[in-house]
């Protein structure tokens, strides 16, 4: 029974997701990873015993722990992606204020000249 609240967890998550999609909230790119994440939740869920072969491909133990290295090991790669795409905008803003700048100049030196 329980397996049923994480089964309807993980299809309610894959709908919001789909629905930021919709609403251009998300792009489909970046939700990705995130639909992934929750398919593979919906499988964990339906099948929960799938933790424990991985677990035993791996020579873990207690397989819960498996599972927490996987979501630790998902959330860096998230948030390394967001760091890159965060220092490329910053690239980008610099730049375009550099050119904004320069744009600005020249029309100041064109209103300059005609006065």
């Amino acid at each position: 029974m329980k397996n049923l609240y994480f089964i309807i967890i993980s299809i309610l998550i894959i709908l919001f997701i789909v629905t930021e999609v919709k609403k251009s909230h998300l792009s489909i790119k970046e939700s990705f990873f995130w639909i992934v994440l929750s398919l593979c939740t919906l499988l964990l869920s339906i099948f929960p015993r799938i933790i424990n072969k991985v677990a035993d491909i791996f020579g873990v133990s207690y397989p819960p722990t498996i599972f927490f290295v996987f979501v630790i090991l998902f959330l860096c790669f998230i948030i390394f992606r967001i760091t890159k795409i965060l220092s490329f905008q910053n690239e980008k803003i610099i730049d375009l204020t550099e050119q904004v700048a320069i744009i600005k100049s020249k029309i100041d030196d064109k209103n300059n000249i005609k006065k």
